[in-house]
């Protein structure tokens, strides 16, 4: 489940990410690398996984290609989007960093409105 996988992905990325800030503090990959390889805590409340970026490297621009060639329905794009388990994790994160940000935005200055 993405729950279990996003606990298991809590408990793996501080080790993971002391192996990166070693090899940083060793001189063997530059801070941008270093930034590209770090893996998100995966403590906070977005509802998945938090992938290091090299891994979701243009995944959604591809996604968003497969999007405007698509001809058939959303759910075949989508079966063509999962077929790549890290370009489907990165739309999702994609969507749901877009709807923490609309929903902040309406529940503080929205109200107003």
């Amino acid at each position: 489940s993405e729950a279990a996988t996003k606990m298991y992905a809590s408990i793996f990325s501080p080790f993971w990410n002391e192996i990166i800030k070693s090899l940083r503090e060793e001189d063997y990959i530059s801070n941008r690398e270093m930034d590209l390889l770090m893996m998100p805590s995966n403590c906070g409340t977005l509802r998945l996984v938090q992938w290091p970026l090299f891994l979701l490297t243009s995944k959604i621009m591809l996604a968003n290609d497969y999007a405007s060639d698509c001809k058939d329905s959303q759910k075949e794009l989508w079966h063509r989007i999962s077929k790549d388990e890290y370009m489907a994790y990165a739309v999702k994160e994609c969507y749901y960093s877009a709807e923490r940000i609309l929903k902040s935005i309406v529940d503080g200055e929205g109200k107003l409105w």
